[in-house]
């Protein structure tokens, strides 16, 4: 029995049908008295939490019956436990024992916890950060590049000038007008304004609005009724989700519209972005699109990106986050 064991912090006990421990080998610091020595005897039930004994009850009658091993990852008095359930002796109706085999995989699983908090610690010290620079953008460049137009304007309207003066002068009020357009894409690709004003689905179909305008793009924006509310992290991610999508519609996918869907089921929240372009080989995705990023921030929230596209298909990118935080659901 003691070959099954690859560490020393492992055990196995053996019991048969009705979960009564036949033997036990290793220590395993799960148990209250630090190891399963004093087990052989004892109910197997009585031993594990509460909670947890329907089901290793039934993971014990699958492998009797199926003679197939089990593995399952769960807590075992507080402490994260990879448990392996295999059938000892032959297989089918002639089973009479099984093995608990145990591993403490807590250091693990807490350290893993610790790297997805700080990674996301890093995500809302992004955000801030971003909307500290939009807000200043916007209350010194924006502001100033706002007086000249208007200074300009004053001039152009009340001034009386030579021809070729006012000529200039049109000229420079264009280009200072193109430029607030230019910086107020800028402030929205920073940091979106809304998400702090007005609800998520307000904030992506203003900037599928603003992105439309900049572009020529025909897009549709969809919200479902009712929509929950999610914290600022969960929907900047989406924010920045559409963002990348559209812009990745711009510069490869040669499309003419997109169809920007925003919904809702009983777990998680998410954002479509589907377009009528050229699409690509999702087994060969081209390089500058984002889509790296994209993973990788929705997943760090418990959530995921799937991408279907074929070549001349169009492109439709899905993001999904939980509609709770994961400390809510866990």
């Amino acid at each position: 029995m003691t070959t099954l064991l690859h560490d020393p912090d492992d055990d196995v006990l053996v019991v048969d049908l009705d979960g009564i421990v036949l033997s036990a080998a290793g220590r395993f610091s799960a148990w209250p008295e630090g190891s399963a020595e004093h087990l052989p005897g004892t109910s197997l039930w009585s031993a594990v939490n509460t909670e947890r004994v329907n089901q290793r009850r039934i993971v014990l009658s699958q492998v009797a019956s199926t003679a197939d091993p089990v593995c399952f990852v769960d807590q075992l008095h507080g402490r994260w436990v990879r448990t392996t359930v295999i059938p000892v002796g032959g297989g089918g109706p002639g089973i009479q024992k099984v093995a608990f085999l145990h591993r403490d995989i807590d250091a693990h699983v807490r350290a893993v916890e610790e790297l997805k908090r700080l990674r996301l610690r890093a995500l809302t010290l992004q955000e801030d950060e971003r909307r500290a620079i939009s807000q200043n953008l916007h209350d010194e460049l924006g502001q100033g590049v706002t007086a000249v137009l208007m200074q300009l304007r004053v001039l152009t309207a009340r001034t009386p000038v030579p021809p070729e003066v006012a000529t200039t002068l049109r000229e420079v009020t264009a280009q200072m007008e193109t430029l607030a357009k230019r910086m107020r894409q800028l402030f929205y690709r920073v940091r979106p304004p809304a998400l702090h004003d007005t609800d998520l689905a307000q904030a992506l179909a203003d900037y599928c609005v603003t992105t439309a305008q900049a572009s020529g793009l025909v897009i549709d924006f969809d919200a479902e009724a009712e929509l929950p509310v999610l914290d600022e992290t969960r929907a900047a991610s989406l924010y920045r989700l559409l963002q990348e999508g559209l812009n990745n519609t711009i510069k490869h996918a040669h499309a003419r519209a997109v169809w920007v869907s925003l919904g809702f089921d009983e777990d998680t929240i998410s954002l479509a972005v589907e377009d009528d372009g050229i699409g690509f080989d999702t087994d060969a995705i081209p390089d500058g699109m984002g889509l790296p990023g994209m993973f990788e921030r929705l997943a760090m929230l418990g959530g995921g990106v799937q991408i279907d596209s074929r070549p001349g298909k169009g492109t439709r990118i899905t993001g999904t986050v939980p509609r709770w935080p994961e400390a809510e659901t866990s």
